[in-house]
């Protein structure tokens, strides 16, 4: 009983804090300035599922009913509030993060879109764009597959969420009332956990 859904996904850097001038004096606060990190529109990739196939062919090791099984303990874990990192292919109950492209099996609205906005994130890292703290917190490296322990989102829009939700929760725990009529785009605030490194200088 779901439906499909396709929709773009654009992947803006936003330093809230810079932009407030607010904890500026804190080492560990990222200025990288203001971007606009992906747009899914110009790839194709993105619009077609078999052409995704043939960027990311390990797409087909997670095409099967018995990944599809192992989901099922991710939806459990994302439920009580945690997420399984080594089942890096599920989304807990939002879905699979193959194949790497806009459409997606739904039966909740705003979880869809939480789906794709971590589907997008999850892109990032496949195509070399995103990194990770190191362990010791003094460096970044890239993560060409996710840590989904790291990642939260709030809803901001087309209804502010009070909440952060961990990667795959249930939409009935936290999506009610978060789809006002006629909004059909929604926006997400993902939040990273970064281990960080600051020095302390000696004479």
């Amino acid at each position: 009983n779901t439906r499909k859904m396709f929709a773009q996904m654009h992947y803006y850097i936003s330093p809230v804090w810079k932009m407030l001038d607010m904890f500026t004096d804190l080492p560990c606060i990222e200025d990288d300035g203001f971007d606009v990190a992906l747009i899914t529109e110009v790839l194709p990739t993105w619009q077609s599922a078999t052409l995704g196939a043939i960027i990311q062919p390990e797409a087909i090791l997670f095409g099967n009913p018995a990944a599809g099984l192992a989901c099922m303990a991710d939806s459990a874990a994302a439920a009580a509030g945690k997420v399984v990192d080594p089942l890096f292919w599920c989304m807990g109950s939002w879905g699979a993060t193959y194949p790497i492209a806009g459409d997606i099996h739904f039966g909740d609205s705003v979880e869809a879109w939480a789906g794709l906005a971590a589907r997008g994130v999850f892109m990032m890292g496949r195509l070399g764009a995103l990194t990770v703290s190191s362990a010791d917190g003094c460096s970044f490296i890239p993560q060409p597959v996710w840590t989904k322990s790291r990642y939260k989102f709030q809803l901001m829009e087309p209804v502010k969420g009070g909440q952060c939700v961990n990667i795959g929760r249930p939409g009935a725990l936290w999506t009610s009332a978060k789809h006002a009529p006629g909004k059909d785009n929604a926006q997400f605030l993902a939040f990273e956990k970064t281990i960080c490194c600051a020095g302390v200088s000696t004479p």
